[in-house]
């Protein structure tokens, strides 16, 4: 459902490279996503130092598109933190890794994970949300 969502919005398709590295590491995301916060955050932060380089918008677009394509084959419940997750290793495997991030918005409360890239006007922007353009979300936790 979330891959139609997606697709609405004029997304381009994923990669069938990243379709595979997203198989791949699909797994480990959803191990992460299910353990500790801080297993997450030891592998996202190694993940980071090998690779510095931030992806453009499209690029992470397509990163998300292709962990939403697995995510819709795997029978349990995927959502912000495995998506998040999983496009930070796919972009991490494939030499642009995007800014991993987990937030809150207040009143009322709700806590969310996602990826920023890099917009077209060179600034972080969070990646496939539909509240982008009024992001109510502040960063707790930004790898």
């Amino acid at each position: 459902m979330t891959v139609r969502m997606l697709a609405s919005r004029n997304v381009p398709p994923p990669r069938l490279l990243d379709k595979c590295v997203a198989v791949g590491v699909f797994p480990a995301a959803m191990v992460l996503a299910r353990t500790r916060l801080v297993y997450a955050e030891r592998v996202l932060s190694l993940a980071r130092r090998r690779v510095s380089r931030v992806p453009s918008m499209d690029r992470a677009l397509r990163f998300v598109a292709a962990v939403e394509w697995v995510g819709s084959l795997y029978p349990g419940r995927v959502a912000c933190l495995e998506v998040a997750i999983g496009s930070a290793l796919v972009g991490a495997l494939r030499g642009s890794m995007p800014r991993f991030c987990i937030g809150a918005k207040f009143n009322p409360l709700y806590h969310h994970a996602w990826i920023e890239a890099l917009a077209a006007d060179g600034s972080m922007r969070p990646v496939a949300e539909a509240e982008a353009h009024d992001w109510p979300y502040r960063a707790a936790l930004l790898i």
